[in-house]
């Protein structure tokens, strides 16, 4: 995931175990003295790390208060849950 790639980069915490786990997928191991940031370039330009597209997530609207319920009863509704990028597209975001 992003966080854990952000993890090794920045030496957060928990960064050591966040290598281990591309190791035990099949990442080499990170040569000595080079730095993590480095190890996953130079995974990356290996082939090893690739970018891979999510898919979207589901959203959800509905009114939280009473007064939001009485004045949005007139809105047009859509059939739920609907993926969060066909959302933008009907709303033209």
């Amino acid at each position: 995931s992003d966080r854990t790639l952000s993890k090794i980069r920045n030496l957060e915490s928990g960064h050591a175990g966040a290598i281990d786990q591309l190791v035990r997928l099949g990442a080499p191991r990170p040569r000595p003295m080079e730095h993590p940031r480095a190890w996953l370039d130079r995974c990356r330009e290996a082939h090893i790390l690739t970018s891979a597209r999510q898919s979207p997530l589901f959203t959800y609207c509905f009114e939280l208060t009473r007064n939001a319920r009485r004045t949005g009863g007139a809105l047009p509704r859509l059939a739920y849950p609907i993926r969060s990028d066909v959302l933008r597209e009907q709303l033209g975001a």
